[in-house]
């Protein structure tokens, strides 16, 4: 299968996806077998040979493995994603530390990297960020079995990757102990599973802390803090100098200024107040899995929503670099907006007039033409106000700049080569036109 045939698989739920593969797979090996043996590819009645049959569920290949004379029934998925080892659940790993948290929220200490919702950040998303931005992250499970701290291990590795990114599992220990312990202090930003409590009253051993047994997480007071980059400073100034141009009673008030500690600018005090509480959406997030979780919608569903998750803040990445540096390494495609234009602004999507309709845009694709409509003009993330735009980014901004000198950012890098060489449409970015549908008001003839 392909690339996108793949992924369209790992996001369905439907067992007879794909089946003609199969049905392909099976005819090409029953001829290869009567080539060998000189015989028919069917039976005398027409019907297939009863050694290969379609799968009950194409997400699984079933097969047998001789062993010992024994013949052994496996199960090999058909299509997997970016950092998937092993048979866990991203659900179990989410109620054992969700629980406690929706019961009595602990405050955690706070770090820029970290808790982006400020102390009482969830803990997934605590696990998260740590996660992405390269952190030192333990399992300690306490008189449970080694099988136990390993699946958390691996699950956590998928949680973060959302099948998009990758470098978690090659630097992951599912298990080990205090004989290993200098080998692992060696890896910059590992992924560890232990059962000994003694990793507990080591803080200087890790950045965060995931008791099992407790369902709490708790971050080093010995952590190495977040440095101030030049991308934080130069937004901040960015931001003010926007201000400065603003009344006075527009850059009076920020919703995010307990965020970054400075003033944004079109946000006035008689804004949303708990919607600037979440800016970074980790909250509303988080309830919508706990939501799917306790609507059993699956293991796909909630895998889903993560990976949504994690597209999300590479989006918001490339935004950021380009509102700061002036390019983004994690974009690659639609030429640059026309100047003095944001390329994550809304002004930079709105429809222009033009005599070439959609359709044709389309055909001068087909035909091999890079010329697009302007109607379908620009790319990247777009948000309904130039407020929400500022807002997020300052939200996610810290944990953005931690993750952009971390192993998955610069993996993420040379896959997106790759995978633009294999996108059918390299003209046109399809997530900028359905965020434009989903969050501006467009005119009859913009949405055409």
């Amino acid at each position: 299968m392909s690339y996108f045939e793949r992924s369209i698989l790992q996001s369905s739920d439907a067992k007879d996806m794909f089946v003609e593969k199969f049905e392909q797979m099976i005819q090409q090996r029953m001829a290869e077998d009567a080539a060998r043996q000189h015989l028919s590819p069917t039976s005398s009645d027409g019907k297939p040979s009863k050694r290969f049959t379609i799968p009950r569920d194409t997400h699984e290949f079933e097969s047998k493995v001789q062993y010992n004379g024994v013949p052994v029934p496996i199960k090999v998925p058909t299509a997997i994603a970016p950092e998937t080892v092993g048979d866990f659940s991203l659900i179990k790993l989410i109620t054992t530390f969700a629980s406690g948290h929706s019961r009595s929220p602990e405050q955690f200490q706070t770090h820029p990297h970290l808790t982006t919702s400020g102390p009482l950040t969830h803990p997934i998303i605590v696990l998260l960020n740590a996660l992405l931005t390269q952190k030192r992250v333990i399992f300690l499970g306490h008189n449970q079995p080694s099988g136990e701290v390993a699946e958390a291990v691996l699950a956590a590795c998928s949680l973060a990757s959302g099948g998009i990114l990758r470098g978690f599992t090659r630097h992951a220990f599912p298990y080990t102990d205090l004989t290993k312990i200098d080998d692992l202090l060696k890896v910059p930003g590992f992924v560890a599973g232990v059962t000994n409590p003694a990793f507990a009253h080591k803080p200087e051993w890790w950045d965060l802390l995931c008791d099992l047994p407790s369902g709490k997480m708790k971050i080093s007071p010995k952590i190495e803090s977040a440095s101030v980059t030049e991308g934080i400073q130069f937004f901040q100034q960015q931001q003010a100098s926007l201000s400065n141009g603003r009344s006075a009673s527009d850059s009076s008030a920020s919703g995010i200024s307990g965020v970054m500690g400075m003033s944004v600018p079109g946000l006035s005090s008689h804004s949303n107040t708990s919607a600037h509480s979440d800016a970074a959406g980790d909250a509303a997030f988080m309830d919508s899995v706990m939501h799917s979780i306790n609507s059993r919608h699956g293991e796909a569903a909630v895998r889903s929503k993560f990976r949504a998750y994690v597209i999300k803040f590479t989006r918001l990445a490339a935004a950021f670099e380009e509102s700061v540096y002036g390019a983004s390494a994690i974009y690659i495609g639609v030429g640059n907006p026309s100047a003095g234009e944001s390329a994550t602004s809304p002004l930079a999507a709105s429809p222009s007039t033009s005599s070439t309709s959609p359709t044709t845009a389309i055909e001068h694709h087909n035909n091999g033409s890079s010329s697009t409509d302007p109607q379908l003009a620009g790319h990247g993330y777009v948000w309904p106000s130039e407020e929400a735009r500022i807002r997020e980014l300052a939200a996610n901004i810290h944990r953005i700049e931690g993750w952009r000198n971390t192993r998955s950012y610069y993996a993420f890098i040379s896959d997106l080569a790759v995978i633009y060489t294999r996108r059918p449409i390299k003209d046109l970015d399809l997530s900028h036109l359905h965020d434009r549908l989903r969050s501006l008001k467009l005119g009859s003839d913009a949405t055409a």
